[in-house]
């Protein structure tokens, strides 16, 4: 490799490359990464997972060169040569390719923004490209370990997708459709998921402490080891089938109002100072469970089994139930915290 001229930043990092061959190397996670590239051949270049921020391109070769689970954040191609140039599952946004002069720009399973601009207004797309924004399709996509935190996807397709250590926090996900997609250990701290329809999705240790998940359709989820917490807001949820034991973690003062937990298991759960409002509570396991200061005004308790139950300072105004269990809960809420 000759050496034509390599500019060193003030910590001593490489910060800008020029007149470098290129040819072959692979970039991956833990290499040195520049921030500017001149005149450099990049022919047959592997970068995987790496993140460019603010890194230009000028006059650079990209012959079968590779981007691989790449994130490009205001990249800028300049007078490059391009032929065979591959994003891989990438995310691109706020970028500029239209200095690239060649043909034969893929992409496969890559993410951008309106704001990318393209050397053409149909490049060749390979297995499938969706802009950011509302109303996308990203059926089918591989979207692991993407940072897609805070954007604006509502009434989206992400059916079948892969989102494994996603992050989607605080996204708009309104009325998106996640039926049968992997949402393990996926980041949805915060995110709209309300009348969203995850029927079959994967949540197994997915973290949606404060999201809004109203009216969401949850009928078939796996949600081993799912958190939520009292910010979670769940009400009008059918959570039955996300309630097996050891899946449904929530901590207390969780909100459930309005909740479909029929038949739901809850042995032990602690759910003390949540919000069970006009909960469907039928049928319901709920022995050893800690009900202690939660309120179940309105909610039916009609054939529950509160074997152990733990009701102490519960609000109980309205509750439907047999006039038999009524009056047990009765007794269980005027219990001392001592009793």
């Amino acid at each position: 490799m000759e050496l034509q001229s390599w500019v060193i930043d003030a910590r001593g990092r490489s910060s800008h490359v020029d007149n470098i061959s290129f040819v072959d190397r692979d970039f991956s996670r833990g290499q040195r990464l520049f921030q500017e590239f001149h005149n450099v051949d990049l022919s047959g270049a592997r970068f995987f997972r790496r993140r460019f921020d603010d890194v230009r391109f000028v006059g650079v070769k990209l012959h079968d060169t590779v981007f691989c689970r790449c994130s490009l954040l205001n990249v800028k191609f300049a007078e490059c040569s391009v032929s065979n140039l591959f994003f891989d599952r990438c995310l691109v946004e706020e970028s500029d390719l239209k200095g690239c002069r060649g043909s034969g720009i893929l992409a496969a399973n890559t993410l951008c923004d309106r704001q990318t601009r393209w050397p053409s207004r149909r490049p060749a797309w390979r297995d499938g490209v969706a802009v950011l924004g509302p109303a996308q399709r990203f059926t089918g996509f591989d979207l692991s370990n993407k940072f897609l935190a805070g954007l604006d996807y509502h009434d989206s397709d992400f059916r079948f997708v892969t989102c494994r250590w996603t992050s989607l926090a605080d996204a708009s996900l309104a009325n998106c459709s996640f039926r049968r997609a992997d949402l393990t250990q996926c980041d949805l701290k915060n995110a709209c998921l309300a009348g969203a329809d995850l029927r079959g999705a994967d949540l197994s240790r997915a973290d949606l402490t404060g999201a809004v998940l109203r009216g969401a359709d949850l009928r078939g989820v796996k949600a081993r080891s799912t958190m939520f917490n009292d910010a979670t807001k769940i009400s009008e949820v059918d959570l039955a089938a996300m309630t097996e034991a050891g899946a449904l973690r929530v901590g207390p003062g969780v909100g459930l109002r309005g909740a479909d937990l029929r038949a739901a298991n809850l042995i032990y759960k602690d759910l003390c100072n949540s919000d069970l409002r006009d909960a469907d509570l039928r049928g319901a396991y709920l022995q050893g469970a800690d009900l202690s200061g939660a309120d179940l005004s309105g909610a039916d308790l009609r054939g529950i089994h509160p074997s152990g139950l733990k009701l102490t300072g519960a609000t109980i105004t309205g509750v439907r139930a047999s006039k038999k269990t009524l009056e047990f809960i009765k007794r269980l809420a005027e219990t001392a915290p001592d009793e």
